[in-house]
């Protein structure tokens, strides 16, 4: 019974770890167009404020109702390089930061995820 303990003990922690979700074509797609979406107002609210907003900045400024959230349910997020551009990220399916399925203003649609 020791051995089989053990064994099982053994098994599962060298079982691999669940692959991180795929996003299709079509969820890609959404989320670039929200990106897009919360892109143009930030641009647009930067001109006039002259600084980097935030999504509560955008909320604030009557230019979204609500936080605006990504096609698996994480905000998406507005920020600025020190040269001022804006950039608006997506999570992606795997709603980490800093991963490969991130979905950023600054690809192109046909450039692959970062």
């Amino acid at each position: 019974m020791r051995k089989a303990l053990i064994l099982s003990v053994v098994v599962a922690c060298k079982q691999p770890a669940e692959p991180p979700p795929q996003a299709t074509e079509a969820e890609i797609a959404e989320a670039r167009k929200a990106i897009v979406r919360v892109h143009q107002l930030a641009e647009q609210y930067k001109l006039q404020k002259r600084r980097c907003p935030s999504l509560a900045d955008l909320i604030d400024a009557g230019m979204l109702q609500s936080p605006e959230v990504d096609r698996w349910g994480s905000e998406l997020s507005v920020s600025c390089s020190s040269d001022g551009a804006v950039e608006v990220v997506s999570l992606g399916p795997d709603k980490a930061a800093g991963t490969d399925d991130d979905i950023s203003s600054h690809q192109t649609p046909t450039s692959p995820m970062k």
